[in-house]
This record gives structure tokens, C-alpha cells and sequence, in this order.
């Protein structure tokens, strides 16, 4: 974590220097970046030849078992098909294919393992890389996420600083994710309110004047001394809901040409915290994510599941042929312009965000249907859709999903056809 926030603290105090570009006459001013650039190359180096020492198999038989408990949290959805089983398996068991049985069932997500015990989980994610992305901030932790921002206050030379999630599409009702500086009357997880919007939804950047005629003192509840504050800049961090508000107590804050530039930079910074796409991220922190912006800027959303119907018998043959199937699948939905967002939910199965509209989810459809038939190779086995589109009974990503996940388990058991719930 130290590593991380020295790090961005390197990259915003070397843009800062390059920016104002003091000259060679005020060599001086170079001298803190470049300690802060050697101090992260040491970091960097030193932390990558550091061994990690072994744990007790007291531990490791704890983090087993938490791991469990957390699956269901992870947001791993559990849908396999059972392709048609040959005549001896029946004569054996008299089992019949139950996609009911797969879509309650949890699968573990060790690659090695049988395939014949593995039912859903994610696909490939090794041990490795389990601990390298848990590994990773969460970026709406309050200690790393005020520290990052307090960098930049620092290096901008901002009075305040802060992260707020947008919670209306007017822009005027705002959720405190982060702060940084001491003027800050809100704390994180309040509701702050600003009487006229902030930013509109055509806005990416704006910096305000606060005065009677643009932005005036009084609305600005979140500070104690609203009155002391010039301007205040917003901008929005990347596609998601969360915006970055700066504000400056000096005559001629935030006036510089360049400050636009280095804002934009911090914030694609962020955007890259926020908007992580690591294939062990928590399939409902994806899902609130969409529910959040779609209900910000009104729009319709709708979660499709899309499962190949003869999983089974690929999951058989190999990691390799999953892996080509699945890019096969990737791209066949991307064809469709009205995919907006396509994510892995399990092995050979993938979630798709798109227009929730009616007529706008019959044109996906066709185009989507169109894509996986010219792909006689890798998807001759065509694929299961199912659809849930958002609406008030939603509350949380979860109920999205298993919405989802029952149409696309009634889908199955009608032949491989299209539900929407």
C-alpha cells in the first residue's frame, strides 16, 4: 500500500514539475520529484526480490475456509448445462442432464482440478493469481483512498479535496466516498446535497466560480468555511459514477492553464483504481457499478446471461480449447454495438450489459444470434440466453442477477431459447 501511494505521489510531483517547468536556472525544483522517483524505483525493487515467509497451516486451513464462506459474495454464478450424456453413462446411472442442478451448485475454481467435479466457477485463476489481484487496494477504502487524494491536494495545492459518487442525474445529490483536507463538514458515507447541479451530464470538466451568479457559498454544505472558497473545479472519473471536486481558497486557484490537464491526469489515475478489470473482481461490484450509472443518467439497463449450450463436453477438452471457445464468444458478442459491456460470469458463460429498452433488446437479440450462427466452429453448439432488465424491485445487484439467473436456467429447459424475466 505505501509502495502504491508513493508511487502516484511520484507520477502527480513529476507531472507538476514538467508542467509549471521551472528552467534550468531553478534546478533546485527538480530535486523533490526526483528523490520521490528514486524512492519508488528502491521500493519497487527491494519489495520485488523480498521473499515472503511461509504461513502456518493453521492460516492457510483458515483462509480455505472464509473462501468458501465469501464464494457467494464473489458473485460467482453457477450455470453449467450437461451436454447429452452417451448411452453407457445411462445405462450406468440413469442420470439426466438438470441445468437446475448447475445453476444451485458451486464449483471450485482450481483449473487442475477434474473437470468433471468443476461446475461454473471462474475459469484459470490459479493460486497465483488469486493472491496477486486480492492483493490490490480497494479503492473505496477510506486509508487508501484519503491518502491518494491528499496527495493530490498536496501537489495541486488545493483547500479540499474529495471523491463523491453521483446518485442523481441532476447532479445534485452526492455520496462522500474520500476526502482530503480539514474543512470538510461531511464524512465518508454522508449525503451531500447541492442545491443547483454541480456538473451536468454532458459535463466531463467543469471549474465553478463561487459567487451569487454561478455557484453560491451557501450551497456548498460540505464545507465548514464555504465562504472562504473561490472556485470550485469537478470532474468525472472515467465512465463510472464518481466524480473528483477540488475547491481553492486562493484569489487565483485552480486559474493556471495546465490545471485542467492535471486534474484530467489524477483522475484517469483513479479511474484506473475504480474501473479495475482483474478476472477475480466480484461479479456484483460489476453489476452495481452498471445499476449505479444507468440510474444516474436514466437509462434502461438489462443483464443478459449467455451460456454455451455444449459446455459440458468443451470444459472436457482441455484449458486451451475453453480459452478459444470463450474468445470466440467474447468477440461474437462485441459485434453487437449495443453490448456496452461484456464480462466473464463463469466458465463459458458471460454477462452482457446492454439497452433495457424492449425494441432495443429484440435488435440486440437478432444481432447476437446472427454472430454466434457464423461461427459454425468453435459455437455450432449455439448458446442459452437469459435477461433480466432492471426495474424498482432491484434493490442491489444481487437480485439483478438471480433474476438473470433464473431466466437463463428456464431458457435451458427450454431447448436453449431467450427468457427475459
Amino acid at each position: 500500500m505505501l509502495r502504491i501511494m508513493t508511487t502516484i505521489l511520484a507520477v502527480l510531483a513529476a507531472a507538476v514539475t514538467l508542467v509549471y517547468n521551472p528552467g534550468p536556472e531553478q534546478w533546485h525544483w527538480y530535486l523533490p520529484a526526483a528523490a520521490l522517483v528514486l524512492t519508488v524505483v528502491v521500493a519497487w525493487t527491494y519489495g520485488g526480490f523480498r521473499r515472503k515467509q511461509p504461513r502456518p497451516k493453521s492460516l492457510v486451513a483458515k483462509d480455505s475456509q472464509e473462501e468458501e464462506i465469501d464464494e457467494e459474495f464473489e458473485g460467482i454464478v453457477s450455470i453449467r448445462p450437461v451436454a447429452a450424456i452417451s448411452a453407457d453413462q445411462e445405462a450406468d446411472d440413469g442420470s439426466q442432464p438438470n441445468a437446475e442442478k448447475y445453476a444451485s451448485e458451486e464449483g471450485t475454481a482450481d483449473p487442475e482440478a477434474d473437470t468433471n467435479d468443476r461446475h461454473g466457477a471462474y475459469a484459470d485463476p490459479t493460486a497465483e493469481s488469486k493472491t496477486r489481484f486480492s492483493s490490490l487496494p480497494n479503492p473505496e477504502d477510506s486509508r487508501a483512498l484519503n491518502g491518494i487524494l491528499e496527495g493530490f491536494r498536496a501537489a495541486i495545492g488545493g483547500h479540499a479535496v474529495g471523491a463523491l459518487r453521483q446518485l442523481t442525474e441532476d447532479g445534485q445529490e452526492f455520496t462522500i466516498l474520500g476526502t482530503a483536507g480539514l474543512d470538510w463538514a461531511k464524512a465518508r458515507g454522508d449525503r451531500f446535497h447541492c442545491q443547483v447541479p454541480l456538473l451536468s451530464s454532458s459535463q466531463r470538466m467543469i471549474v465553478r466560480s463561487v459567487n451569487a451568479t454561478d455557484l453560491p457559498a451557501r450551497y456548498l454544505t460540505y464545507s465548514f468555511n464555504a465562504g472562504m472558497i473561490k472556485r470550485v473545479a469537478i470532474t468525472r472519473i472515467g465512465a463510472t459514477s464518481i466524480v473528483l471536486l477540488i475547491d481553492t481558497v486562493d484569489e487565483y486557484g485552480l486559474m493556471h492553464p495546465k490545471t485542467a490537464d492535471l486534474i484530467d491526469l489524477f483522475a484517469q489515475t483513479l479511474n484506473l483504481l475504480f474501473y479495475r478489470e482483474d478476472p477475480l473482481r466480484p461479479r456484483h461490484e460489476i453489476i452495481s457499478e452498471e445499476i449505479a450509472r444507468a440510474r444516474v443518467r436514466g437509462q434502461e439497463l438489462a443483464l443478459a446471461l449467455v451460456m454455451l449450450n455444449n459446455a459440458e463436453s468443451v470444459s472436457k477438452l482441455g484449458r486451451g480449447l475453453i480459452r478459444q471457445v470463450e474468445g470466440s464468444m467474447v468477440a461474437s458478442l462485441k459485434r453487437s454495438a449495443m453490448s456496452h459491456r461484456v464480462e466473464k460470469f463463469g466458465e463459458l458463460l458471460f454477462g452482457v450489459f446492454t439497452d433495457g429498452r424492449r425494441a432495443s433488446l429484440e435488435v440486440w437479440h437478432a444481432q447476437v444470434r446472427a454472430a454466434i450462427a457464423e461461427d459454425n466452429v468453435n459455437l455450432d453448439g449455439g448458446v442459452t440466453i437469459g435477461i433480466a432488465v432492471l426495474n424498482e424491485r432491484h434493490t442491489d445487484a444481487i437480485a439483478l442477477r438471480e433474476d438473470a439467473r433464473k431466466a437463463l436456467v428456464e431458457a435451458y429447459s427450454r431447448g436453449g431459447r431467450t427468457v427475459i424475466a
